[in-house]
């Protein structure tokens, strides 16, 4: 192979390595991706959508549940 193209390999390695390192140790994305405690859920806003309205318990009617389960706050969009 050409040498600048294996040159440019080893870069595109290198700097992708620095970038998942970078993704995986920084503190701040890990504490964006874990829950803390004041978004524990409500029973009272969260909801739950069913779709159709009416089936027969036969077992060949579909239904579509969607469930969205919020917390007491309002979200806050940074």
């Amino acid at each position: 192979m050409d040498k600048k193209l294996i040159s440019l390999l080893i870069l595109l390695v290198l700097v992708f390595s620095i970038f998942i390192s970078y993704v995986v140790f920084n503190e701040q994305i890990a504490t964006f991706t874990r829950a803390s405690s004041d978004t524990d859920p409500s029973a009272e806003k969260s909801l739950i959508f069913a779709w159709p309205l009416t089936a027969k318990a036969t077992g060949q009617d579909k239904v579509m549940i969607n469930i969205f389960v919020r917390n007491e706050k309002k979200p806050t969009f940074k």
